[in-house]
């Protein structure tokens, strides 16, 4: 009676098991060659400085995702675009010791340096333990009991990613898509935007976490599903001194047969408003 006693506790915990994950915006560790705007901080600031100002939050939880909004190469040619964003293989320290686990890859600046740059910065995400999902690379992850799938997609759905989500509605407890779309600079989603959101719910999504537009959009449920359809940036090394430097990071709350709860937290791109110093602070 002694023995079974002991173990309800233990039973107790693994059924009814939270899992807490944060989501962070736009991480571009790196910058267009022609403005070495992050190489500079990169080059005089530890790597832990970065996070400093939310490591408190994302050190203690059981999983965190940025959107990597970068290539991670040593070197290559750029395509010919607007920005063109490279970080060195050693910015993935940051993540590292700012307790980032997993990346998205599906994003507009993912393939700056071609073919070769996306295949380089898949294989120093690997080097460096990080995990990442994109497009058809979906990450399949347990954490305490829990079954998770992760899915990027940029813009639009593809037509297998509706398909996917129903036949994993069997096969995992939670299914996360995160999409990179909508207008720059607008702080509503469009009507696509909205039509996707519904489609990917309506196909069994229990999450939906957006960003693209480098600003903030509001978080909604549709069908008790969160669904945030801008985070804003991050530490975005794109800009040396964004006009809005709002932006949220979101903490989800998973547990098996509950709707997924997700919750705010506002903070600041920069520590200083008078600049980008690429260290996200907490604000009020």
């Amino acid at each position: 009676m002694i023995k079974i006693l002991c173990l309800i506790p233990l039973i107790s915990s693994i059924l009814f098991a939270q899992v807490t994950m944060h989501f962070l915006g736009d991480c571009t560790i790196g910058c267009d060659a022609r403005w070495p705007i992050f190489d500079g901080f990169a080059n005089e600031k530890d790597p832990s400085y970065f996070f400093s100002g939310v490591i408190h939050l994302l050190s203690h939880d059981d999983y965190t995702v940025a959107n990597l909004e970068t290539t991670i190469i040593d070197t290559g040619t750029p395509r010919e675009k607007q920005f063109r964003f490279k970080g060195k293989p050693r910015y993935l320290e940051i993540l590292k010791q700012g307790g980032v686990e997993g990346v998205t890859l599906a994003n507009n600046h993912t393939w700056d340096y071609g073919d070769s740059g996306y295949s380089q910065t898949r294989r120093n995400l690997e080097k460096y333990g990080i995990e990442y999902f994109a497009w058809d690379k979906v990450l399949r992850k347990e954490i305490k009991g829990c079954t998770f799938a992760f899915i990027g997609q940029a813009f639009y759905i593809q037509d297998q990613v509706l398909p996917l989500i129903r036949s994993l509605n069997d096969s995992v407890d939670f299914i996360v898509v995160v999409i990179h779309w909508g207008n720059e600079k607008e702080y509503r989603p469009n009507k696509n935007q909205i039509a996707m959101a519904h489609q990917l719910v309506d196909a069994g999504a229990d999450l939906i976490i957006g960003h693209h537009p480098h600003v903030v959009q509001h978080v909604v449920t549709y069908k008790n599903v969160p669904v945030a359809y801008s985070l804003g940036n991050f530490v975005f090394g794109g800009n040396r001194n964004p006009r809005d430097k709002r932006a949220y990071i979101i903490k989800a709350v998973f547990e098996k047969n509950k709707p997924v709860i997700a919750t705010e937290i506002p903070i600041k791109v920069s520590s200083v408003d008078s600049t980008n110093d690429f260290k996200p602070i907490i604000i009020e």
